[in-house]
């Protein structure tokens, strides 16, 4: 381990939002409280009104709790646990995280060290925490982006790592925060970046910083990603631009989409068009092609089973994720009539 990591330094806290998240939280906390123990970090759960034990166990650690009056989200939980501490770095881990060892440490080694970073991110491992096969694949894809060449070590992100990941709590003010705007989860954490952005401030994710994460099955992780895709369309229209490796919205992913909606429609047509079934089969061809080394990652993590389950389950993703762009054109648009 290089150098060590003294809270004289500067004052660090851990916020932890959690919702109904029992489950998963004992091994969340479990994972952090020996950083807490060694340098003395502050260390604080925010529930946002469960209805399960999430708060009884968080009390079974070396943790603050702070209960709010009502359910607001998780943007509005991280906030209320950034006001409640004078920490000069903010850590924030999503109570069904994994953060792997001497990865908290490292994200705040940087900080301390290096003045001109701003924010620093974890990243998601390949083999998701939770049981069932489908949530697995979706693990999968979403730890697939961050694969890192061998002379990277670190490179610039268009999300703050809001799962797992650090910030200073002076550019955290500036920035005014998680957005607060939606009430579920997803796109505080782009919009959080954006304003550092433009700002001028850097955030990174680190090679040496990394969790495991427990999943949503299929269906559940498709209604989120309508909605999430909706929320992020207005975001992409302002920055004119598809965020970095990693994230959502890369241009293989989106013609990945287009191309399960062309290859459905030519499906659809194919009952009155002689030649439909045949495009929709070259189409396919042509993404398994552009999706080959996702099906090729899918092999090596879990094998031959995995890979014949990700051809549909990409496509009922896809159609998800299109719909919720379908939504988000619709509000944008909308909401700019309503305003002239």
């Amino acid at each position: 381990m290089k150098g060590i990591c003294k809270s004289s330094e500067s004052k660090v806290a851990v916020i932890v939002p959690v919702y109904n998240d029992s489950t998963t939280l004992g091994l969340t906390l479990r994972a952090i409280e020996p950083d807490i123990i060694r340098f003395g970090w502050d260390f604080i759960v925010v529930d946002d009104v469960s209805t399960d034990d999430s708060a009884k166990i968080a009390k079974e650690y070396r943790t603050q709790v702070i209960r709010l009056e009502q359910n607001k989200g998780v943007a509005a939980a991280r906030n209320t646990g950034a006001n409640a501490t004078e920490a000069d770095i903010l850590i924030f881990v999503d109570a069904d995280v994994k953060p792997q060892p001497e990865t908290l440490f490292a994200m705040v080694n940087v900080l301390q060290n290096r003045p001109e970073i701003h924010a620093v991110g974890a990243y998601p491992l390949p083999g998701d925490l939770s049981p069932q096969w489908s949530s697995h694949f979706v693990g999968l894809r979403s730890s697939w982006g961050y694969y890192w060449n061998n002379n990277e070590d670190e490179r610039l992100f268009s999300s703050v790592q809001s799962e797992c990941g650090a910030i200073r709590k002076n550019v955290f003010e500036k920035c005014e925060g998680f957005t607060e705007r939606h009430s579920g989860v997803g796109m505080e954490e782009f919009h959080l970046a954006h304003m550092m952005e433009l700002n001028g401030f850097k955030n990174i994710l680190l090679r040496s910083a990394s969790y495991q994460h427990h999943y949503k099955p299929l269906i559940k992780r498709c209604l989120t990603l309508i909605e999430r895709t909706s929320r992020w369309v207005p975001l992409l229209l302002s920055r004119k631009k598809f965020e970095s490796h990693g994230a959502v919205g890369s241009q293989d992913a989106a013609f990945s989409c287009v191309l399960t909606f062309v290859a459905l429609t030519a499906l659809s047509a194919g009952i009155f068009i002689r030649w439909g079934m045949t495009i929709a089969g070259l189409t396919w061809l042509v993404q398994i092609v552009l999706e080959w080394t996702f099906l090729n990652f899918a092999y090596k993590v879990y094998g031959w089973r995995m890979v014949f389950y990700s051809l549909p389950a990409l496509q009922v993703m896809h159609l998800s994720i299109g719909l919720g762009f379908i939504c988000g054109l619709k509000k944008h648009f909308l909401s700019k009539k309503l305003k002239k």
